[in-house]
């Protein structure tokens, strides 16, 4: 991280990719009522929405531990590479 904003530049990243993950993410909760049906559509959702959570909570983990063991520059390149990757995979299953 030689670059005098490179820091900027990574977290501009992680914004950017966040937002398109995001707009993405949201058709995704139509998917339970379309396989489940009406009746147990929201069951699925709310399954699915607790996942969500398990995940965050786990990457909460193991970012603590990667900003213990490493530098915050390092933290912040990982989490711009998932972004990035994550973005992509999206856009793929999309179309």
């Amino acid at each position: 991280m030689s670059c005098r904003y490179g820091l900027f530049l990574i977290a501009i990243t992680i914004f950017i990719c966040g937002g398109t993950i995001q707009a993405l993410e949201t058709p995704l909760y139509l998917l339970p009522g379309q396989i489940l049906g009406k009746q147990r559509g929201a069951t699925g959702v709310g399954i699915m929405n607790g996942y969500q959570y398990v995940g965050a909570s786990l990457s909460g983990f193991f970012l603590g531990w990667w900003q213990d063991e490493f530098s915050v520059g390092s933290m912040l390149l990982l989490l711009a590479g998932v972004c990035v990757l994550s973005s992509l995979v999206s856009v793929a299953i999309r179309r």
